[in-house]
């Protein structure tokens, strides 16, 4: 017997006998990618002021540097999230690895805005586009068809466990070696571990190892698997998600000229004429702007009720300790909920630890209570709209769905942020941003309750490449 023939033996074998090994392997590796991702995006708030008074820039300056890294995500967001569906995925990620990197390097060593502006607005943002939630999350759609909601969240997790981790190791790294050495030590972390981590444990799809995605019972075509052994972790998402039938194709409301299967390439005028998109979109949108304002200004939020230091960066930790406990918990219930019902819990929580933080005064354990029930709320939201993408227009068309949301929500998120720090240089206080901030995440909570449920469903959607919700 030759090697070839041993292999595709352990193959069938490994086929017959699911190793659900492999798919959480993946989860835990999407995990600490996406905490090397959330490392720069929870440690901005406690680098802002000590880069500020160095470099003799205001707050609202640096916030609009953050501003200015979510508007090019936006505008990234379409771009990747068609690539994620065509191209392969090692690739990208390498690509984000060494951008994110490379951002950490060129902020230790700034001297000019430009050169912040430089690392954070391009070069970060380059690296959060290409290895970043939106080809991680296409990695576990396409791993997994059963328990999809609960690996989305334990993946999501990686963001909140930095968010409970960097802000802490970041001030104290601030105050043994200062700011530009803290950033140059977080800049070899981002760099070597997801580069072995990604060469040496992430494949693009099951069958690359003689698997099937996790709950498919559908037999894979023996032929099938020797072909795809031979590819070069190249992407062909049908592996992962079912091709669209005859009779989806006649029940949606597309033409076959919408429709570039071949590509796995769904038109944004597809996407964009979906009324459930738009309903789904500006509540994330929403609901981003009010996550990167807080993350933004938490910390002279807080010395601005009187906690100081490392009590004040606290919060940080606080918030994404809770986020962490929401993302499984919202990826838990996904099994048991409707996702439209899963949305409105997700931001009704919101609102409700938006307001304590917002009357809060100088009582520090309210202000403790209702973060931890915000943060609770807030870890919802991006695999909600991980889910959400999929509800839509099914797993296949997973990267330009997600991408499209991501694009029409980020710029609120943008606009969140340099609001929030404009109203605290006029007003010295954030009262009036945050107050604003709760009337539109109640009207936000509003609008999913006119969701389609019948043209939003990640359960009809599993096997559709059209999905549930495509069409006017």
């Amino acid at each position: 017997m030759s090697v070839n023939e041993v292999v595709i033996t352990n193959q069938s074998e490994a086929v017959q006998l699911p190793n659900h090994f492999h798919h959480w392997r993946l989860v835990f590796v999407g995990y600490v990618i996406l905490f090397i991702y959330g490392s720069q995006i929870y440690s901005y708030g406690v680098f802002l002021k000590p880069i500020s008074i160095e470099l003799n820039v205001s707050i609202a300056v640096m916030s609009s540097i953050s501003a200015a890294s979510f508007f090019v995500l936006g505008v990234l967001a379409p771009l990747i999230g068609r690539l994620v569906d065509v191209y392969p995925l090692k690739v990208l990620l390498y690509i984000g690895v060494i951008a994110t990197a490379a951002g950490f390097f060129l902020m230790s060593v700034a001297q000019q805005t430009w050169q912040l502006l430089a690392a954070k607005a391009l070069l970060m943002s380059v690296g959060a586009a290409f290895a970043g939630t939106m080809p991680i999350y296409k990695l576990v759609t396409a791993w997994f068809k059963q328990k999809k909601g609960l690996a989305l969240g334990i993946v999501g997790v990686g963001l909140s466990t930095a968010g409970v981790i960097i802000p802490i190791v970041s001030a104290k790294g601030i105050d043994l070696l200062g700011w530009r050495t803290t950033l140059i030590y977080m800049g070899v972390v981002a760099a070597l571990v997801p580069i072995v981590l990604i060469t040496f444990f992430v494949h693009v799809k099951p069958s690359l190892l003689g698997l099937r995605a996790y709950g498919d019972e559908h037999e894979q075509n023996k032929n099938n698997d020797k072909n795809n052994d031979k590819n070069n972790d190249t992407l062909d998402s049908s592996d992962a998600v079912s091709h669209v039938s005859n009779s989806s194709q006649e029940s949606s409301n597309q033409s076959g000229d919408d429709l570039d299967t071949d590509n796995n390439k769904l038109p944004f005028k597809v996407i964009l004429k979906n009324p459930n998109f738009w309903l789904v979109s500006i509540p994330f949108g929403v609901g981003l702007a009010m996550l990167t304002a807080l993350f933004t200004h938490v910390v002279s939020f807080a010395e601005g009720r009187g906690l100081e230091g490392v009590q004040a960066a606290g919060l940080i930790s606080i918030i994404a300790g809770a986020a962490m406990v929401g993302k499984v918990f919202h990826g838990w219930l996904d099994d048991k909920l409707s996702l439209k019902t899963l949305l409105i819990i997700c931001f009704s929580i919101q609102c409700v630890g938006f307001a304590g933080v917002n009357y809060s005064g100088d009582h520090y354990g309210w202000l403790i209570l209702s973060v931890t029930v915000w943060g609770f709320g807030a870890g919802g939201v991006t695999p909600l709209m991980a889910l959400a993408a999929v509800a839509l227009n099914g797993a296949k068309y997973f990267g330009s769905t997600f991408g499209s949301i991501r694009a029409c929500s980020l710029p609120l998120a943008a606009g969140g942020t340099i609001f929030a720090g404009r109203m605290y240089d006029v007003f010295g206080s954030y009262d009036l941003a945050f107050d604003v901030f709760l009337v539109i995440c109640v009207a936000a909570s509003v609008l999913l309750f006119f969701i389609q449920p019948n043209k939003f469903s990640v359960k009809s959607a599993q096997g559709d490449g059209a999905g549930a919700g495509t069409g006017a």
